[in-house]
């Protein structure tokens, strides 16, 4: 009888799904195992998922940990150990990758950790029955050209009411400090394109609802970005909708040209400024030319055919409120579609974490790691930026998005921040 592998997801809401899990589950689909996903959200009761897993009676049980799911993951973890002992228990994901050790204290149970990347690590296992001597396991990986799609046909249909997650490159050119993808063992690889289209063509095929590439810069290569976006449009089956984070400074005429072919709603674009600021851009080594990304932000505006997404983050170096209003006028006065007051989360493994001292941070304990306050920003301040980011979601983005923009045309004019903070 073949050993039965449950490759784990708690996601954060019931349209997510978990990239990694469809991935590792292809990697072994040609061995003597039973390989199954089980997805679940962080709002189902820890007692339920650990139901649903003893009836499935995996020999192994294989979970991708997040920063989302970690505290619910700590409280699984026990209860797991003891109603399944002899089950093999194998941790992975970027929450795990960095604090591997403290893991591993405070579970010792725990059979292994897969660091980093994982699929050759997790075929690794495989091939040794999921038992060896090693708790922390890092295999370089393979080039990501290499790796089989993720989803077979039965996938696709059972993620039918899904977000679909897709990556047509791996790693990051850039170097942002807060970001776990701009680590130097994350380098920059990109699937052949004819692969690309091949794959999309199975998407395509199967009519899902949102595909959301998760490049970190999609358009970090525009030769790579154009090709897609052409084959998108040509390939158009009038259901599916794209999402795509880009770079707003690296839009040239070209892609102008593009993208305003664009059906409406067929295109979602998010992009993350984070700061106005110089100084702050490059204590967090960003690189973004302001005014660029804003003469090319209010073209895609214009175009009126594509969803935008704007992001900045709150409690950045060198950013006190005065800094945070400039940034949070001159974003939202570009008006996107939708607009993210974020917070600046200190990760481990990241580069801010190494320099959170120098600039004064102090965060949460546990995931997310929230910045509580810094130098710039007392812990009274981020408690009123939360409070405007609520009233922000819900008058900007969800419940009175018309009458919030007529009342910043005609009532806060270049001030629309002290229109959410009053």
């Amino acid at each position: 009888m073949e050993p039965t592998v449950l490759l784990l997801g708690i996601n954060a809401k019931f349209i997510h799904s978990t990239l990694s899990l469809y991935y590792l589950k292809q990697i072994i689909a040609s061995y003597d195992y039973h390989g199954t996903i089980l997805e679940t959200t962080i709002n189902n009761p820890v007692q339920e998922t650990l139901t649903s897993i003893h009836a499935i009676q995996p020999d192994v049980c294989c979970i991708a940990v997040y920063i989302w799911n970690a505290q619910y993951i700590k409280r699984l973890l026990p209860l797991l150990h003891v109603t399944l002992p002899q089950c093999k228990i194998i941790l992975g994901g970027p929450e795990v990758s960095y604090t591997s050790n403290d893991w591993l204290k405070q579970f010792p149970f725990v059979d292994c950790i897969i660091q980093g990347p994982g699929e050759k690590s997790f075929e690794y296992l495989a091939n040794h029955q999921f038992n060896i001597f090693e708790k922390i396991l890092h295999c370089p990986n393979y080039h990501f050209n290499d790796i089989p799609f993720p989803y077979t046909s039965e996938d696709l249909k059972h993620l039918a009411n899904h977000y679909i997650y897709y990556e047509s490159s791996r790693g990051c050119p850039y170097s942002c400090s807060y970001c776990i993808s701009s680590r130097e063992d994350q380098k920059l690889q990109f699937k052949d394109i004819q692969k690309v289209y091949d794959e999309l063509d199975v998407l395509l095929h199967h009519n899902v609802r949102m595909v959301k590439f998760v490049d970190r810069t999609f358009n970090c290569n525009p030769t790579h970005s154009r090709a897609l976006f052409t084959y998108l449009l040509d390939h158009n089956n009038e259901y599916t909708q794209f999402h795509f984070e880009i770079h707003p400074d690296l839009l040239y005429d070209e892609d102008f040209e593009i993208l305003k072919q664009v059906p409406p709603q067929y295109f979602q674009f998010e992009i993350g400024i984070q700061s106005i600021h110089e100084n702050t851009l490059h204590a967090i080594q960003r690189k973004m030319n302001w005014e660029k990304a804003r003469e090319n932000i209010s073209k895609l505006v214009e175009l009126q055919n594509i969803h935008i997404h704007l992001d900045m983050i709150c409690g950045l170096p060198y950013e006190n409120m005065e800094g945070i209003k400039e940034s949070f006028n001159a974003i939202l006065s570009l008006k996107p579609h939708y607009f993210q007051m974020g917070f600046l989360k200190i990760l481990p493994g990241t580069d801010i974490d190494t320099k959170k001292y120098e600039y004064g941070i102090e965060h949460e304990d546990n995931p997310p790691y929230m910045v509580i306050k810094n130098k710039w920003l007392s812990q009274e301040e981020m408690q009123l930026l939360h409070h405007i980011e609520r009233v922000v979601d819900s008058l900007y983005n969800h419940h009175f998005k018309t009458t919030s923009r007529m009342l910043a045309d005609f009532i806060a004019k270049n001030d629309l921040f002290d229109l959410y903070h009053e």
